[in-house]
């Protein structure tokens, strides 16, 4: 079992480095030579039992220790460039996951760079060599912006920002929530906040997996080029929105073919989520009739995926807020990252994850399969239309759901759903089809209803 980390789940690349750029390894010939770094103990970071399970006074006393270590290894004279290959030195030999990424990241925070390319100036700055060429030297392949940027030191508040940072994620905290903001698919500097799941790189291909469906879906229906009005829009269904990343990219890809509806149980997420289709949608209002508002391309509703029913039984029950007491159904394509992870399983996720994501978005129960059984027995309803004029505009069209699972629910779904079984014939859904990620696990399924 391959241990569960924050920036990805299991052993995948950092993001950032797998949308721009190969991996890089710190050259640590080039580093000033400071003190050697002393680890800190199990009491002050600890990897498998809880970072705040133990006393009031033990964790001032772990803090302490962390700002310690930080001021000793970064003093207050240190460049940019020292500061960069301490800290990742320093992460590095408290076994956080991804160092070098963490710190440039970080540092790029607290000096307030641009997101998208303060990121790369810090790369530039960590490839140098030492000593730094001369100004006038001709053979220098680095820019004069580089090479300032690597000798500037902090200001006093941009040291004790930078250490405020460097501290929380000494203590495992994710970088996403850090930083507050992550990039994901086509969206970049999508808002982040604790406890909702920080997006994965993998999450990426499933929103391309279902993007290729809706564009077959367009050519089908002769829509590519034509006016969209409202009730021909594509409906979307993405249940367990969090961040709202899969189902915001979607609708930022085809603004004007379709329309998403997010749920989730977390009302925080539900918010974040319409906060982030504020952020990333409201510039398409207005650019074409057919967008009248963020709210007819996009809206997170607080709802689970057993809720989400018309059931008579079911709805008595449903807390509506400012939901209407009955769903508009008829979804054409559902798509779910829902909680998959087995509950023996969750033992063996990383301290990054275990202490700062959401248990309820990443426990599945015993077999990880709790909501994707809500999700398959829901799905008949989800796609099915009350209005004659839906049924006979959308008549013989296929009903997809995609979802990403634990490498072990593939073949256990397939068994299950098996075309012609007793239970896919039961529910209406039939397996279609599995799908592996860039790292070669299978990681997602096709399911249809029929």
């Amino acid at each position: 079992m391959q241990q569960y980390h924050g920036l990805y789940r299991k052993q995948y690349s950092h993001p950032k480095i797998y949308a721009f750029t190969p991996a890089y390894t710190h050259n640590h010939q080039h580093m000033h030579s400071y003190n050697p770094l002393p680890r800190l103990s199990k009491s002050c970071v600890p990897k498998s039992t809880s970072l705040f399970s133990t006393s009031d006074d033990n964790s001032r006393d772990r803090t302490t220790d962390i700002k310690g270590l930080i001021t000793q290894q970064i003093p207050v004279d240190a460049t940019i460039y020292d500061i960069l290959h301490t800290s990742i030195q320093l992460l590095d030999h408290q076994s956080i996951p991804e160092p070098d990424e963490s710190v440039l990241h970080l540092v790029s925070h607290a000096l307030n760079l641009d997101w998208e390319n303060g990121y790369r100036q810090l790369r530039e700055v960590i490839k140098l060599s030492l000593p730094f060429p001369k100004d006038c030297d001709s053979k220098v392949l680095h820019s004069e912006s580089t090479l300032t940027l690597a000798r500037q030191t902090l200001t006093s508040n941009q040291r004790a920002t930078y250490f405020s940072l460097l501290e929380r994620r000494i203590q495992f905290e994710p970088l996403q929530y850090i930083i507050g903001q992550w990039d994901f698919h086509y969206l970049t500097g999508l808002t982040i906040r604790k406890p909702m799941l920080c997006p994965r790189p993998e999450t990426e291909e499933l929103v391309e997996l279902v993007i290729a469906d809706i564009d077959q879906l367009l050519k089908k229906r002769q829509l590519l080029d034509a006016n969209n009005e409202d009730n021909n829009r594509i409906r979307i269904l993405d249940v367990g929105c969090g961040t709202g990343a899969i189902g915001i990219a979607i609708a930022h890809r085809f603004p004007k073919q379709v329309q998403v509806v997010a749920l989730d149980l977390i009302p925080e997420a539900v918010d974040l989520s319409n906060e982030n289709a504020e952020k990333f949608l409201s510039s398409l209002v207005g650019r074409d009739t057919s967008v009248q508002d963020v709210g007819s391309l996009y809206q997170a509703i607080t709802c689970s995926a057993e809720e989400l029913t018309n059931n008579a039984e079911a709805t008595d029950t449903i807390e509506t807020n400012n939901l209407q007491p009955k769903y508009e159904m008829n979804f054409d394509i559902v798509v779910s990252n829902p909680p998959y992870i087995p509950k023996q399983d969750m033992q063996d996720l990383s301290t990054d994850v275990i202490e700062y994501e959401s248990h309820d978005a990443l426990c599945g129960g015993d077999d990880g399969l709790n909501v994707v059984r809500d999700i398959v027995n829901r799905l008949p309803e989800w796609t099915s239309s009350s209005s004659p004029t839906d049924q006979q505009e959308k008549g013989g069209e296929t009903r997809f759901c995609w979802m990403e699972v634990d490498d072990s629910h593939p073949r256990m779904m397939e068994q299950w759903l098996a075309p012609g079984s007793k239970e896919s014939i039961r529910l209406g859904v039939e397996y279609c089809s599995g799908y592996k990620d860039f790292c070669g696990r299978d990681r997602f399924v096709k399911l249809k209803v029929v």
